[in-house]
């Protein structure tokens, strides 16, 4: 396997890691919510009077602390290594999610503080890896390798939450952040060994691939960015960075509203006599296969001079949306699977 694709393994790894640790906040709410009362003055004693806008209060603090970072990380990955930015973002973040149960147990306001700082650490993860491919990236393989890295971040909904409502009945509700945790911490082991900043500085890399990588990757790519010289204004009021903005906020949206009604799906199914996995295993199967093979194929278009990249760009944003509004319309299929369809 090519080195440049061994780095974005290792990016998958962290985002889906950084899924888990944010699908763990689920968990632990959904045992709070579903556990008898004797449970809950054993295991959560500071959590007897929650309602549901408290539990969502803990999970969007920890959603606008990594919002409220992501302009000032992506100036910090400018500056510095995002290589070294990377590792830091997902040491901290373990290492504070590990001690989440221990300050669930203290002071309200001290866990929406703590959620909001872990939000804030992990933050820089999106922009570092975005950075890092200026190094790594060769332009005809640019757009595969980021939705391959980027593709943990959507498939570890499908994954993590089966697994952590196993943990949380088979060892206990808190272990599922030690697990977490601890999977980041050998994450930042293996990245801090294995993955260099450079192919220059990589010795394991092969000189075909070291060539290739000389190539294909412009000057102008590498070159440092002056902060003084940044139009923001301009930055700010330009409609492909608008359109972008509303693009990410749509799919956040669209992500945390598929986490509640695959519950209330799995449920219905269950309700059917079908199999109530069978919801989840649609999904994974899905975005297993359709996320990256995605990129792979505007990659080859591209490459193959079939569209240029701006039209994909258009394409791939305007599709998605087209395609979003058209499948809404299972969902009116007088059936018990037409949710799933939907879906």
């Amino acid at each position: 396997i090519p080195r440049r694709y061994h780095v974005a393994i290792m990016c998958y790894l962290a985002f889906f890691i950084k899924g888990w640790m944010v699908t763990n906040l689920w968990t632990m709410f959904v045992h709070i919510l579903l556990a008898a009362e004797e449970v809950r003055k054993r295991d959560f004693p500071k959590s007897e009077n929650w309602t549901v806008e408290d539990l969502e209060t803990h999970l969007d603090l920890n959603y606008w602390g990594g919002a409220v970072i992501q302009l000032p990380a992506a100036l910090i990955t400018i500056c510095f290594s995002p290589h070294k930015i990377m590792l830091l973002s997902v040491l901290l973040a373990s290492l504070l999610h590990m001690l989440t149960p221990f300050i669930i147990h203290g002071p309200a306001v001290g866990t929406y503080f703590f959620l909001f700082t872990q939000g804030m650490v992990a933050g820089p993860l999106a922009c570092a890896c975005v950075s890092i491919w200026k190094e790594w990236g060769p332009a005809r393989e640019r757009t595969s390798l980021l939705v391959l890295a980027f593709s943990g971040q959507i498939i570890n909904v499908y994954v993590t939450f089966s697994l952590s409502m196993f943990l949380a009945e088979a060892v206990g509700p808190f272990s599922i952040y030690y697990f977490a945790g601890m999977a980041g911490v050998l994450w930042c082991f293996l990245w801090n060994t294995l993955i260099y900043e450079s192919p220059t500085s990589d010795p394991l890399i092969t000189i075909e691939e070291q060539c290739y990588l000389e190539e294909n990757i412009t000057p102008d790519m590498k070159e440092k960015i002056n902060l003084k010289s940044i139009p923001w204004k301009s930055i700010f009021l330009s409609m492909p960075v608008i359109s972008l903005c509303l693009v990410f906020f749509t799919v956040s949206f669209l992500k945390k509203v598929m986490m509640f009604t695959g519950i209330l799906i799995n449920v219905q199914l269950m309700n059917k006599d079908y199999d109530p996995s069978f919801s989840h295993w649609v999904l994974t199967f899905n975005f297993v296969l359709l996320v990256p093979a995605s990129g792979f194929l505007v990659d080859y278009l591209i490459n193959r001079e079939i569209f240029q990249r701006l039209t994909m760009r258009k394409f791939f944003c305007t599709g998605g949306f087209i395609m979003l509004a058209l499948f809404l319309g299972f969902s009116f299929i007088p059936s018990d699977l037409s949710p799933i369809f939907c879906y």
